[in-house]
């Protein structure tokens, strides 16, 4: 496992700021043919490590800008070679050190809603953020995101419809109710309804 503790973070209180990052090269722990998926706010690294566990042949990078997600998952991840953890703002790495055309799956687990008004702009989730989903997805690569935050679903149906009108789907049924991970036991016991959302990328 490699994990790069250098921060890049942008637009969370009371940090404002783009640090460069000198040496951003996760790649190269890997063959150049291997299929890579990426998980953004892993938070205990339940579904990524499940995923690294049954998938040896896959590589996952895990994207968290939580400083004790990522030590508590560091801990769990030290034995797997197919898992790289990053320490930073996903729209930061994607737009500045992920080379196009990297990865199969991104995965975005309840995202943080920024319910307030004066904070909806440091929503992850938004045109800017999916244009650079575009660029490090494969073709026929597939975005996955899941909230429970009504508000923050309706928003993302709504730029999904803008941004891929052919190609995205919303599943009434958790397509991923196998994976208990921590916020979504949380949202359960709590009574939220988990809306789910797929994209795949299409030639045309």
């Amino acid at each position: 496992m490699k994990i790069y503790t250098e921060r890049v973070r942008k637009l969370i209180n009371p940090f404002f700021y783009t640090q460069k990052w000198p040496e951003f090269s996760f790649l190269d722990q890997w063959p150049s043919t291997a299929e890579i998926d990426c998980e953004i706010g892993f938070w205990d690294g339940t579904f990524l490590l499940d995923q690294a566990k049954k998938n040896p042949q896959k590589n996952y990078l895990g994207i968290e800008i939580r400083h004790q997600s990522l030590s508590t998952t560091t801990q769990y991840a030290a034995n797997y070679k197919n898992i790289a953890l990053v320490h930073g703002h996903a729209a930061t790495l994607f737009e500045k050190w992920v080379p196009a055309s990297v990865f199969s799956n991104i995965y975005i687990f309840f995202p943080d809603p920024w319910g307030k008004g004066r904070h909806l702009k440091r929503r992850l989730i938004n045109q800017p953020f999916f244009e650079l989903c575009v660029k490090v997805l494969k073709p026929q690569g597939k975005i996955w995101i899941q909230t429970d935050d009504l508000d923050y679903a309706e928003a993302i149906h709504k730029l999904l419809g803008q941004v891929f009108p052919k190609s995205f789907v919303t599943y009434s049924q958790d397509p991923w109710e196998h994976y208990p991970t921590f916020w979504k036991k949380k949202k359960i016991l709590e009574g939220k309804q988990i809306h789910s959302f797929q994209v795949e990328l299409r030639s045309n």
